[in-house]
């Protein structure tokens, strides 16, 4: 009887532990479908967030619509042109197989593809390296015939992740947005603003002695300038001093990589 007893608490235990292994091995199956439905949620809105933001560059108001037509316009009128380091055009990388790999001492984005994202993290002079293929992606809308081309930097608190549009002539500036900072609201926040954005529309990035010069976030007011220069500048953002230059910055540099491009 009593050894019947022990094998019977014996076989109990064993239940128990099976019991325990399965709630344990089906929570784990559970949690990894979460994690993994969670994750392409996440990356499929950050993807709408950039195509978004690259339709509204180029002049078109999306206030009022819908996910899916701010998608049907991405996908009918958007072309993205893949170049590499020598502005070559490369046909065998596509957008979605590269990824934004940010320098976080300057702000600069490299876009590299994804399978060699941990090799370059390793990399200590990102810039000069030449052993992984680093790409210069850009749109083209044909219907409103405008070049579409991301730009990133450091403000005061954050990067500030955005893409600049410009017409045709590769020189006046169609629109300017920006889809990821963290700047304070009220202050270097007025970025995201239409007054702001808005105040960008019309200017030019080459002088009429044709040098890449951009557009300056002014401490101040455009008005302050001399005619010749008014239109490579906007307003500055009161109390912003810090966000609305290294906004000048970051944009000078951001075109200069693509110059060779706009000159031609």
């Amino acid at each position: 009887m009593l050894r019947e007893g022990r094998l019977g608490m014996g076989s109990n235990h064993i239940k128990t532990y099976m019991f325990m292994a399965l709630i344990t091995l089906v929570s784990s199956v559970l949690l990894s479908y979460s994690y993994s439905s969670l994750k392409s949620l996440s990356e499929d809105n950050i993807r709408f967030d950039i195509q978004r933001n690259i339709v509204k560059s180029v002049g078109i108001d999306i206030s009022e619509m819908s996910k899916e037509s701010i998608l049907n316009n991405y996908k009918e009128n958007i072309n993205e042109i893949i170049l590499d380091e020598n502005f070559k055009k490369v046909n065998n990388v596509a957008w979605d197989e590269l990824v934004t790999y940010e320098d976080k001492k300057n702000g600069v984005s490299y876009f590299v593809n994804k399978v060699d994202r941990i090799k370059f993290s390793r990399i200590e002079n990102k810039d000069r390296d030449k052993t992984i293929n680093k790409y210069l992606p850009l749109f083209y809308h044909s219907i409103k015939e405008v070049y579409v081309f991301p730009i990133s930097g450091k403000g005061l608190w954050s990067t500030l992740f955005g893409f600049l549009a410009l017409d045709k002539d590769k020189n006046t500036v169609k629109g300017i947005t920006f889809y990821k900072h963290k700047e304070t609201p009220g202050l270097g926040g007025e970025v995201d603003k239409k007054w702001f954005q808005d105040s960008f529309i019309g200017k030019r990035i080459f002088n009429s002695e044709n040098d890449l010069v951009s557009v300056e976030v002014l401490k101040g007011v455009v008005s302050m300038l001399p005619k010749s220069k008014q239109i490579h500048a906007v307003d500055g953002i009161t109390g912003a001093t810090i966000t609305s230059k290294g906004l000048s910055n970051f944009l000078l540099r951001d075109l200069k990589r693509y110059e060779e491009f706009l000159r031609r």
